[in-house]
């Protein structure tokens, strides 16, 4: 049985990725666009919505998606992902379904929520630090920082047969450090998919074995500084050769968890009539049908 929720928080640009590079474009809408992102998302969505039992489900936002403040302090953050115009590289037919869903979801009566300096990841930082019992849908193994069994506060990593839920413990067994390590064993091994290259001859294994030896970064630094024996003297160069971009990527790899959210507990949906005749043209008629089905029968 699923962990009881009050809070599904999703993260919006990971879950319409997935959906769109999971869905073949044959998906289309009356004018012949691609809506296997939209299809894809609202299905998931409806999933989530069944298996955690709540309707109070919030989406988060990129609206900066790469803000500056991070690449002052690492210019290669994202930078592989950066078109000319220094724009995010979005396929057409994705982009299209991005600037459309959020406005279908408010007309489903849920929250879309982002913040001018910060990206989705800080907006869900910041709900599960004002809240309790929510579980953070993404494809982002660094919100798995956002994880506290104390709260009920859960990650549900997309993946393979609908992803799985994270706590504690399975972030442990997984990858051999506690959810509040997480920002340091990812500074160690690096993350491609963000532009952070990590410390060169660390990998998971090392970065496990480390923090796991000495606990947090500093006393890792403190440890090859005092050429302590279980540091090898390769690794002890890498780590004393890195320190300035371990303190640089702590800063970026840290979610904001206080930011100023304007969240209002109004809901201004539209009818289950209203909803179908405006997206008439996108054919997603069941996956709003099941969205108020599900609704009517959760609390």
């Amino acid at each position: 049985m699923p962990n009881k929720f009050e809070y599904i928080a999703i993260d919006l640009s990971s879950l319409a990725y997935r959906s769109f590079y999971g869905l073949p474009d044959s998906i289309k809408s009356v004018d012949g666009r691609p809506v296997n992102a939209i299809k894809g998302y609202l299905d998931a969505m409806n999933r989530f919505l069944k298996m955690y039992g709540t309707k109070n489900i919030v989406h988060a936002i990129d609206e900066n998606w790469r803000p500056e403040w991070r690449v002052d302090l690492l210019p290669q953050y994202k930078l592989h992902r950066v078109e000319e115009d220094d724009q995010e590289l979005v396929p057409d037919d994705l982009d299209f379904q991005l600037e459309i869903l959020p406005e279908i979801l408010n007309d489903l009566g849920m929250k879309v929520l982002g913040h001018k300096i910060a990206e989705a990841d800080d907006v869900l930082a910041t709900l599960c630090n004002l809240y309790e019992n929510v579980v953070v849908i993404t494809g982002d193994r660094d919100l798995l920082q956002l994880i506290d069994d104390k709260k009920n506060n859960a990650v549900h990593m997309l993946g393979k047969d609908g992803g799985a839920l994270f706590v504690e413990s399975e972030v442990r067994s997984k990858y051999g450090v506690r959810a509040d390590q997480y920002i340091a064993f990812s500074v160690l091994k690096g993350d491609a998919s963000d532009g952070l290259p990590g410390l060169k001859g660390i990998g998971e294994k090392t970065a496990s074995k480390l923090i796991n030896d000495f606990e947090s970064l500093e006393g890792i630094i403190n440890a090859a500084k005092s050429e302590h024996p279980n540091i090898s003297a390769k690794t002890k160069i890498s780590i004393l050769e890195s320190q300035n971009y371990i303190k640089r990527a702590i800063s970026v790899v840290t979610l904001k968890k206080d930011l100023d959210l304007k969240i209002s507990e109004d809901r201004n949906s539209l009818s289950l009539e209203q909803v179908r005749e405006k997206y008439e043209n996108l054919k997603i008629g069941n996956q709003i049908d099941e969205f108020f089905k599900l609704s009517k029968s959760v609390s």
